[in-house]
């Protein structure tokens, strides 16, 4: 009789466990796809991705989930919420991510890191994003699938002020 009890209790405990770890699975989802909307959407909301961050949301959490028939877009892409945040142009939800240790030079599944995804901002917010980023130790001559740097990108598309921001901060590429 005590063996049987000391059983169950050992599976009670087993099976409560389990429970919980998939609740806390389910969170963590549910966190990560609310962190994904606050870094997408028309404007910043830089307040949620606060708080979704001291909820839980992981930081580094990468977005795949490719539509059927469909063709990829930056929302089934492997990106992370840096990637969306500063493609967006939201600097202070990227230095959000980036104070809660956002991997800063993890790539898409493109190669593109989130320097890559900055080039294509508006000057001066591309400038203040490559400062940000560099700030937490950007990659510049980390290339993507064609052999890009941010630096090459910002030549090709004669961004001059992008160009002399680059190398001044160390791109050599």
């Amino acid at each position: 009789m005590i063996i049987r009890k000391s059983f169950l209790i050992s599976l009670i405990l087993l099976l409560g466990s389990s429970c919980m770890r998939a609740m806390n699975s389910q969170k963590q989802e549910t966190l990560n796809k609310q962190l994904f909307a606050a870094v997408s959407g028309k404007k910043e909301l830089s307040g949620k991705v606060a708080m979704l961050l001291v909820q839980g949301a992981n930081p580094d959490a990468k977005k795949f989930d490719p539509p059927l028939n469909k063709a990829l877009t930056h929302e089934n892409q492997k990106d992370t919420p840096l990637h969306v945040a500063i493609r967006n142009g939201y600097l202070m939800s990227a230095q959000l991510l980036l104070e809660e240790n956002a991997q800063i030079n993890v790539q898409n599944m493109y190669g593109s890191t989130s320097l890559h995804e900055a080039i294509w901002l508006p000057v001066q917010l591309a400038l203040r994003a490559i400062q940000l980023l560099d700030n937490y130790g950007a990659d510049f001559d980390a290339e993507d699938e064609d052999g890009n740097t941010p630096l090459s990108l910002a030549k090709k598309q004669k961004n001059f002020a992008v160009v002399k921001k680059l190398i001044q901060l160390g791109a050599i590429k």
